[in-house]
C-alpha cells in the first residue's frame, strides 16, 4: 500500500487569525500504481507541464484530477488547522511541553544509559530537534510532528477500513510513506524528526489505535507481519512500529506521480476552504469529496491544541 503525502498553505502561520494549512494524504494500493504512473505522464504531455501542479493547472484541468481520482480504487484524507484553531503562542508552548514530555520518558526509560554511542548521539539529535527551532523551524515542526503523524494514521486506518476484502490482502505486507521532499541531497530537520516520533507517537496514543475487521484472522498480512503476539486478531493490536518501519521516503515530486496528486487535493481543498463564494471551486471539491471516509471516522480532521466545537468550524461550514 502506498500513501502519497504533499501539503499546502500557510505553515508560518504568517497572516495570523486568517493563516490556513493542510497536509493531505493519498492512498494508493501497490497494483493501482502502474496506472497512476501512466495517467499523471499523458496529462503532463497532453497539457504540455513537466508535472502536475494545482496551483499551475487550470479549473478544467483540476477537475479532470479528480474526477480520475474519484472513478479509481484510491482515497485521499487531510488534516486541517489554521491561525485561530492553532495560533502561533500557543504552538510555541505546545512544542516546549512536547520536548519536556519526551525528555521524561527518555528519564524513565533505560534507552539512553544503556545506548552505544551513535545511539546515543541520535537520540540527543533528536531531543535538539523536537525543542530547537533553530534545528527544525516553525513551519516544519508544525507540518512534520504535529499534523502529519495525525494523518498517517487517518491513511492506515481509511486503508484498513477501505480495503478490508480479502481480495486486497497482499497489500497490507508494507505501507509506503512518500512525500515532496524539502532538500535536495538529504532529508530535512523535519523529515528527520518525523521519521524519529511518528512510530511513538502513534503506538503511545490509544487513540491512535487501528480498527481492524472483525473478519480479518490471524492469516491475514496485516496480523502476520504487524501483529503483537502469536494471535494477535485476538490480542495485542497490530504493532505500528513494525508496520512503519519504512519510514518516510522524501521524492522529487516530478519523478512520483502519486506526489503530483496528492498535490492536486491539496490545492483544491485550499482552494475551497478559502473561497466559500467561488462555485467552481466548490463543485471540484464536491466531486473530490465523492471519494472519502467523510461520513465516517477521519476524513477531515481539523487540528488544534485545545478542545473545539462545530461552531468554531462555521468559516469551514461549506466543507462539512
Amino acid at each position: 500500500m502506498h500513501v502519497f503525502l504533499d501539503e499546502t498553505g500557510d505553515f508560518n502561520m504568517r497572516d495570523g487569525g486568517h493563516a490556513f494549512c493542510a497536509v493531505v494524504a493519498v492512498v494508493c494500493p501497490d497494483r493501482g500504481v502502474p496506472e497512476v504512473n501512466h495517467w499523471v505522464r499523458d496529462r503532463c504531455g497532453e497539457w504540455g507541464l513537466d508535472e502536475l501542479k494545482a496551483a499551475a493547472l487550470t479549473a478544467d484541468q483540476r477537475r479532470d484530477v479528480v474526477a480520475f481520482l474519484v472513478a479509481k480504487d484510491l482515497l485521499w484524507t487531510a488534516v486541517v488547522t489554521d491561525g485561530r484553531l492553532f495560533p502561533g503562542d500557543r504552538q510555541v508552548a505546545w512544542r516546549r511541553r512536547q520536548a519536556e514530555a519526551a525528555d521524561q520518558a527518555l528519564a524513565r526509560s533505560d534507552r539512553l544509559k544503556n545506548a552505544a554511542d551513535d545511539e546515543r548521539a541520535e537520540i540527543e539529535a533528536m531531543r535538539k530537534r523536537l525543542a530547537l527551532d533553530t534545528r527544525v523551524s516553525r513551519s516544519e515542526y508544525l507540518q512534520f510532528v504535529a499534523m502529519t503523524p495525525p494523518l498517517t494514521y487517518q491513511a492506515l486506518q481509511g486503508a484498513v477500513k477501505h480495503y478490508r476484502e480479502r481480495t486486497w490482502d497482499a497489500e497490507f505486507e508494507h505501507f509506503h510513506l512518500a512525500a515532496d521532499r524539502k532538500l535536495a541531497s538529504r532529508k530535512s530537520g523535519g523529515e528527520k524528526l518525523f521519521e524519529s516520533v511518528v512510530r511513538p507517537i502513534l503506538a503511545g496514543d490509544p487513540r491512535f489505535t487501528l480498527a481492524v475487521p472483525a473478519e480479518w484472522v490471524d492469516d491475514h498480512p496485516l496480523w502476520r507481519e504487524h501483529g503483537r503476539s502469536e494471535s494477535p486478531a485476538r490480542r495485542g493490536g497490530v504493532n505500528l512500529e513494525s508496520l512503519l518501519k519504512e519510514g518516510l521516503a522524501p521524492v522529487d515530486s516530478r519523478d512520483c506521480p502519486g506526489v503530483q496528486l496528492a498535490d492536486v487535493v491539496a490545492g483544491v481543498l485550499r482552494r475551497a476552504a478559502l473561497s466559500p463564494d467561488d462555485q467552481v471551486a466548490q463543485v471540484t471539491f464536491r466531486i473530490l469529496k465523492q471519494r472519502r471516509w467523510f461520513a465516517e471516522p477521519f476524513g477531515l480532521r481539523f487540528f488544534s491544541d485545545q478542545d473545539f466545537g462545530r461552531e468554531d468550524l462555521s468559516r469551514y461550514s461549506h466543507l462539512l
